[in-house]
């Protein structure tokens, strides 16, 4: 009998190691979606000033062209 089992240990491994990746990717994409929700929570429950003071600046008028 010839068979060689490093092919199927790779496949595993390989396998295994996709495995880990698509778990790191969803858990890091997850945590960083509940963080900026936690975020917006917080801003929105520390009161109108606080808002007011972080999105202040963003839609000013400039005499400046847009890019």
């Amino acid at each position: 009998m010839d068979s060689d089992p490093s092919g199927w240990l790779w496949l595993v491994i390989d396998v295994a190691m996709f495995a880990v990746l698509a778990i790191a990717l969803t858990y890091g994409t997850m945590l960083w979606r509940f963080v900026g929700v936690i975020t917006l929570a917080d801003l929105g429950r520390s009161g109108v000033s606080a808002a007011m003071k972080a999105l202040g600046g963003v839609s000013d008028p400039t005499d400046q062209p847009r890019q």
